[in-house]
């Protein structure tokens, strides 16, 4: 599916990337009565960080995108994906959070990289 936007030959960028750290209801999020599929089985903050280490893999292994967006920083009340959040509603990081830094590490991307 991503590779169909090549036609535009533009840069591209995603937005509003978003997937559950648990399964069941999140009567705190904007979507209190959305049950989500798993992936690989039922949603978890591992099965959050593998999807999310997944999708910005493929996204970034391909040129033409130069920007790849998360929705959900934390949990907190009014949060838009049911336990979305790449942190706790305390503000605890989640495995995703410490999956994504890892990444920018190794990329050499983000705060502090190295050009």
């Amino acid at each position: 599916m991503l590779d169909r936007f090549k036609a535009f030959n533009r840069p591209l960028q995603i937005s509003e990337l978003s997937c559950n750290s648990a399964d069941g209801l999140d009567p705190a999020s904007m979507r209190p009565k959305s049950r989500v599929p798993g992936w690989h089985g039922p949603w978890t903050e591992t099965m959050q960080a593998d999807w999310l280490e997944a999708i910005y893999t493929l996204c970034y292994s391909k040129p033409e995108f130069e920007a790849v967006g998360y929705w959900d920083l934390a949990d907190v009340g009014g949060h838009f994906w049911p336990h979305g959040g790449l942190l706790h509603k305390d503000f605890t990081p989640k495995e995703s959070y410490l999956r994504l830094l890892k990444l920018q590490r190794e990329w050499r991307v983000g705060p502090g990289a190295i050009r």
